[in-house]
């Protein structure tokens, strides 16, 4: 099998977008109460640039900012910073808790004084913070895709490259094509907020919350047979029995969005879980009865890189004889 290409290999078209961020500044507020004082006060005046807050027990504060910026500051995170955090609210089984009104996620995990069995069963010794916002323009390189799709659209990434933020634009351009007809499925309740109420920048679409990995299989069932959808949009596919479910949508005429995690379309054609995805058996021999599931496949190589397989099927083909897929490297600038 053909491994990936280098990034640009086969030239780079570049797209000059404006990128508005449409968070309101109470949803940052939000978070920010959250964090002891002075941390806030350090994070505060850069919080629309912040990605990341690390609060690792007895290290150092480290802060991630746009761009991979790095940022380990002086600050030794003590047990009372754990403890305010602690008292923020409920997390759930997965280790996480969003932030009522807003995107964040602040994920938690413990030392192994309670429950082995558990990874959530002991005390709070690390807090990984992540900022999550509306970026609209992000999703504008993809336009003229979005409107003409006719099957599925398959984002594959890994963490923090931004799929969740390029997956909200997307929402976004989808809705003025499918307006209600359109349910997002948004597994850890990233996409459109944790509160009943989800965040304003969904206006048509319409949310089915998951909030757990394990419930996805039973939610995008429901959404199948009730939902009256014409487009289904996936975070995170690949828990459970999910992969089939996607591909069975797929077979009822649903057009159908998600996202992976992987760095490359190869990397999903060696993981014999998401095979259904591509139309591929457990062998990697593509199975020519299956109903085609996604026809396009986005990689997001990093902020601002998307590589697009326009014909996923051919792609694929290609790959699995040894042969160079079509492909088209995007690159967005943002305007200033």
């Amino acid at each position: 099998m053909r491994p990936a290409d280098p990034w640009g290999s086969n030239g780079v078209r570049q797209e000059s977008v404006l990128l508005l961020d449409v968070s309101h500044n109470d949803e940052y507020e939000r978070l920010l109460v959250q964090l002891p004082p002075d941390i806030r006060a350090m994070v505060e005046p850069r919080i629309r640039d912040v990605v990341e807050i690390r609060l690792p027990l007895g290290q150092r504060l480290e802060v991630v900012y746009q761009g991979k910026l790095r940022v380990t500051y002086p600050r030794i995170i003590e047990v009372r910073d754990i403890l305010m955090l602690d008292g923020g609210g409920a997390f759930r089984k997965d280790g996480r808790r969003g932030v009522d009104g807003a995107l964040h996620r602040i994920a938690r995990y413990t030392d192994v004084s309670g429950d082995v069995e558990s990874a959530q069963g002991g005390k709070s010794n690390f807090f990984i913070i992540r900022l999550g916002r509306v970026l609209l323009g992000i999703a504008e390189p993809l336009r003229d895709a979005l409107k003409r799709a006719l099957n599925g659209i398959l984002l594959i990434g890994p963490p923090g490259v931004g799929k969740t933020t390029l997956l909200r634009d997307i929402i976004r351009i989808l809705q003025e094509r499918f307006g209600g007809a359109l349910l997002v499925i948004d597994t850890s309740l990233e996409l459109c907020g944790e509160g009943d109420t989800p965040h304003h920048f969904l206006n048509m679409a319409q949310r089915l919350m998951v909030g757990h990995p394990t419930r996805q299989k039973a939610v995008i069932d429901l959404a199948i047979m009730n939902g009256g959808a014409d487009c289904l949009l996936f975070d995170e596919i690949g828990y459970r029995d999910d992969v089939d479910l996607v591909a069975f949508a797929a077979g009822r005429g649903l057009m159908t969005v998600g996202s992976v995690h992987g760095h490359t379309l190869q990397d999903i054609i060696n993981t014999k879980a998401l095979r259904p995805l591509l139309r591929l058996q457990a062998d990697g021999t593509v199975d020519a009865t299956s109903q085609v599931v996604f026809n396009m496949a986005i990689e997001v190589r990093g902020q601002g890189q998307l590589r697009i397989y326009h014909n996923v099927s051919q792609s694929i083909q290609d790959i699995l004889e040894g042969q160079r897929p079509q492909f088209e490297d995007v690159a967005y600038v943002p305007e200033r």
